[in-house]
């Protein structure tokens, strides 16, 4: 059964501001009547993109804050989320993630609910979850978007070097997973040591669960076994000079499918919680 879609362009008028107009078009939604078949004050995860820091092109919060309320006098319990990145930038731990997060905005003053970095301090709370699909039989996704009750998607329209665009989906998929589930979409095989930079520090060997990376003996450089690499990628969060890279390898075809199973997945652990509301803005 096809899903309504509801448009609303943003020519505002003297007689109806934008916000007032976004306010007309949750009351049409009716988010009571979906939150109500819950139980009480469900636990219903926003999920949007906070920014980088110094990036005006997110979701203005107060935006966010009118979701909020109609999800509060819905009867709900609203968080903010998404989850730590995989590259190198203001987003890639929890601290920096939430400070980034309350410098453009999106503070409790101003938002009405709080911010939970879903997978998180370095990307590995996560939960495994089967979806036996073409190209993963198991995904890995954000621990706190997998186990909210509800969830609201609220995406910026972006242009992405590999996905064409951004939107919804590519919003769950990426964003709906861990570290090592963003890894697995990315790339088929381990990250990458800039050699020249490594200053042998050490902190990837201590921190690779699996025991993948060693200091080699002539040069004192960090190498990643691929044999022996899971993917988690937590040696690109915990480098503390960014020398250990994504390997961007795989081909577009494949990485579209990949997003697609990952964003599966995730609307996979609200089958039935009726609480998928997938909100694009800013799309011209």
């Amino acid at each position: 059964m096809a899903s309504t879609v509801y448009v609303m362009d943003l020519r505002a008028s003297l007689k109806e501001t934008n916000f007032q107009k976004f306010q007309r078009l949750l009351k049409t939604l009716d988010v009571k009547s979906i939150i109500q078949r819950r139980k009480k004050r469900p636990l219903i995860a926003v999920k949007l993109h906070f920014g980088e820091k110094g990036n005006t092109s997110y979701i203005r919060p107060n935006f966010v804050r009118l979701v909020v309320d109609a999800l509060w006098e819905g009867g709900a319990n609203p968080f903010l989320t998404d989850s730590n990145t995989l590259y190198i930038g203001t987003r890639l731990n929890a601290v920096s993630h939430l400070t980034t997060a309350i410098e453009n905005g999106f503070a409790y003053a101003v938002v009405r609910a709080p911010v939970v970095i879903a997978d998180g301090l370095l990307g590995k709370s996560e939960v495994e979850v089967e979806i036996n699909k073409e190209q993963f039989q198991t995904v890995f996704l954000a621990q706190a978007l997998h186990e909210a009750e509800g969830m609201v998607v609220m995406s910026h329209f972006k242009l992405h070097e590999m996905g064409g665009f951004g939107g919804a989906l590519k919003n769950m998929a990426m964003g709906g997973a861990s570290r090592k589930g963003k890894m697995a979409q990315h790339s088929n095989i381990a990250p990458m040591v800039t050699e020249k930079k490594c200053t042998g520090c050490g902190e990837c060997v201590t921190h690779c669960a699996v025991e993948a990376i060693h200091l080699n003996p002539e040069t004192g450089k960090a190498v990643i076994d691929p044999k022996i690499c899971v993917g988690c990628a937590e040696c690109i969060a915990v480098c503390p000079y960014g020398n250990i890279q994504i390997n961007w390898n795989e081909t577009i075809p494949v990485f579209l499918k990949k997003m697609m199973e990952y964003a599966y997945g995730v609307m996979l652990s609200k089958k039935d919680r009726d609480g998928l509301i997938p909100v694009d803005l800013d799309v011209a």
